[in-house]
């Protein structure tokens, strides 16, 4: 019986080049591993953050999970300890002052012992990204980095 060209192989189906090629067929939705996200801060907001469980050291957003967050917000309080090597600060939503998150930020030191990172006063605005953790049923942000977020504010009318 003569196909007539129809099963041509001359390709092998197996190895790509055919209609049942796998590239086709799977999306890389399933595929992404979870490092990908690993590396990822995930912007979220004070608002959100205090809406999770105290136990939640993640949060989800469709097929993928975020423990590396980036947020922003006013800083409310600030309490040193271990001689200032470890900081803690409570950040404020912007939208909602009443809202508020905790922020742990443990400060290394350069070789002449001094920290390599400034303490940052009381109201003002901060950018933190840093890993989600939960100690003793406290839910907070461990940051690795925490700086000042200057915001433009323009009086120009469009």
């Amino acid at each position: 019986m003569d196909t007539g060209g129809w099963r041509e192989e001359s390709y092998d189906e197996g190895t790509a080049g055919g209609w049942g090629e796998a590239s086709f067929v799977d999306g890389d939705e399933g595929r992404i591993s979870g490092e990908r996200s690993e590396k990822f801060p995930f912007p979220t907001s004070v608002k959100d953050l205090s809406r999770l469980p105290s136990s939640a050291e993640k949060i989800t957003v469709g097929k993928f999970s975020f423990t590396m967050l980036r947020t922003v917000g006013q800083l409310k309080a600030v309490v040193q300890a271990d001689r200032g090597q470890t900081v803690e600060y409570t950040l404020a939503d912007f939208h909602d002052p009443d809202v508020e998150f905790l922020v742990i930020h443990y400060k290394g030191v350069v070789a002449n012992g001094f920290a390599n990172s400034e303490v940052f006063s009381e109201g003002v605005d901060l950018s933190v990204v840093g890993k989600l953790r939960s100690f003793s049923d406290r839910l907070c942000i461990v940051a690795f980095d925490v700086s000042l977020l200057f915001r433009i504010i323009s009086n120009k009318k469009f």
